[in-house]
């Protein structure tokens, strides 16, 4: 069973075989966010993640983002060690999500890295959902 389950695309440990980039910060696969971002698959692109994966529906948002839905640190870093932006144009949701969330750890890189670019405000600043 488990050959044929392997044959037809599934993982064996559970995972779909094919994930988007932001799949695959929400589901914490740092193996395969490297192996993507070395086949040239770019760190800040929006892309879809499936439901279940985030939340209970179907999203697109970007690898950062998937990686604040899942409040994970160690996926944020590696994503900005290969090249995922923080800048005026993708902090603001950032922080406001990564408050959202309670991403605390998260947070705090976020505020430490760039303190000029933190909102004081979240009041109109689109958020993944």
């Amino acid at each position: 069973m488990l050959v044929m389950m392997a044959a037809g695309g599934t993982r064996l440990w559970g995972a779909p075989a094919s994930l988007t980039l932001p799949e695959a910060a929400a589901l914490r696969d740092l193996a395969e966010i490297v192996r993507q971002v070395e086949a040239g698959v770019d760190p800040n692109a929006i892309a879809h993640v499936r439901g279940g994966m985030v939340r209970s529906s179907d999203h697109d948002m970007t690898p950062l983002e998937a990686a604040v839905g899942a409040r994970e640190l160690a996926v944020f870093e590696l994503l900005l060690t290969h090249g995922a932006r923080l800048d005026a144009g993708t902090m603001p949701a950032l922080v406001c999500f990564a408050r959202q969330q309670d991403a605390d750890a998260i947070l705090e890189v976020l505020t430490t890295r760039a303190p000029d670019l933190v909102p004081g405000s979240c009041e109109g600043i689109r958020l993944p959902w």
